[in-house]
């Protein structure tokens, strides 16, 4: 298999343990405790994003267990880990997307705890217990773009290079994950694969004057006002402007359309595991998904999940499996070779 076609449907599943494993020690069993006043450190996105996981769960969970939430929304966070180290880390739950996930797994507990001690993750589609940690929201990523009389709709991937959009492309800084999706998606369409990045570098410079922004919120506001036209961005970004009136859509990139996940771990060295096993709980239940389904449009990734209608205008369902036929970059790769890519892609964007 070429580097980075990895499917997330041919990823082997978590959970079953060998005969050489060692045994799993099960703590939490979905049961409401008083944990005395505990501090739970968690490491989680800022802004809106941060602002609704207190609201649709954190204020509630505080109170429901007697404890208090520290939260931190300073990313990257594997940083942060490596200097802490094993023994006493930074953090108790990390919320990450796949990559720094991966690079930041040997800090986690293995895939046979989480099924031990978190119930909802009996519940979950297959590939979001594939690890490392549970996913608990994905986001398709593709094109979103602006609609209107003049200008020109777009109907496949490599229309982004269109001339019609010169000076009105959106990008992302290089160390953005969608940045990251979007330039071996780009390696795939203009050369022999996902790992073909010097096809990949000159359809970055081809595109060139990009408008580079921090993260995907900078590229919605980018669409709402005007400063450009198209713009890699996920299926729930898009479909939030929309719902907010804005004249938008969003393009799939057909093969090529990769989740953009939400991964949550508990890391080896946590002192409080059973209290971050009953929050990773929450996270992973129906009704949690659900709120951000409503608000957001992000998927969620519980069988039990009921889609809100929001979604299901879109043809969103939760019947099956919603990881089928989407392509997981092989970001393992990706790690092996970031710091190179990094440094060609800030330039090749003109970032």
């Amino acid at each position: 298999m070429v580097a980075g076609a990895a499917v997330l449907s041919s990823l082997p599943v978590l959970g079953a343990c060998s005969a050489f494993s060692e045994p799993v020690e099960t703590v939490y069993h979905g049961e409401v405790f008083d944990s005395g006043g505990a501090v739970l450190n968690i490491a989680d996105g800022g802004g809106w994003w941060e602002e609704f996981n207190w609201k649709s769960l954190l204020t509630a969970f505080e109170k429901d267990f007697n404890c208090r939430v520290n939260y931190d929304a300073a990313s990257p966070f594997y940083p942060k880990l490596a200097a802490a180290g094993m023994d006493y880390p930074a953090y108790d739950i990390v919320d990450q997307n796949m990559g720094e996930a991966i690079k930041s797994q040997d800090f986690y507990v293995s895939a046979a705890e989480y099924l031990a001690n978190v119930p909802n993750a009996a519940n979950l589609w297959e590939p979001a217990k594939t690890g490392p940690g549970l996913i608990w929201l994905f986001a398709r990523c593709g094109y979103g773009y602006r609609k209107g009389a003049r200008i020109p709709q777009p109907t496949g991937f490599k229309d982004l290079w269109n001339s019609n959009f010169q000076k009105r492309r959106g990008a992302y800084d290089a160390t953005q994950s969608i940045q990251q999706i979007f330039f071996m998606a780009a390696s795939k369409a203009f050369g022999r694969g996902f790992d073909d990045t010097g096809a990949g570098m000159e359809a970055m410079r081809a595109g060139q004057p990009w408008v580079v922004g921090q993260f995907t919120f900078n590229g919605q506001t980018e669409l709402s006002n005007g400063s450009i036209d198209i713009t890699p961005l996920t299926d729930a970004e898009t479909y939030t402007l929309a719902g907010q009136g804005k004249k938008v859509d969003w393009l799939d990139w057909g093969t090529m359309t990769a989740p953009l996940v939400q991964v949550k771990n508990v890391t080896k060295g946590s002192k409080k595991k059973r209290l971050a096993y009953a929050l990773l709980n929450r996270f992973c239940s129906p009704e949690v998904q659900e709120q951000w389904a409503a608000e957001y449009y992000w998927h969620p990734t519980n069988k039990s999940a009921r889609i809100p209608e929001n979604l299901a205008s879109r043809g969103i369902t939760n019947a099956s499996d919603p990881f089928a036929g989407l392509w997981l970059p092989d970001w393992s790769w990706w790690n092996d070779h970031e710091k190179a890519l990094l440094e060609q892609m800030v330039i090749a964007i003109g970032q």
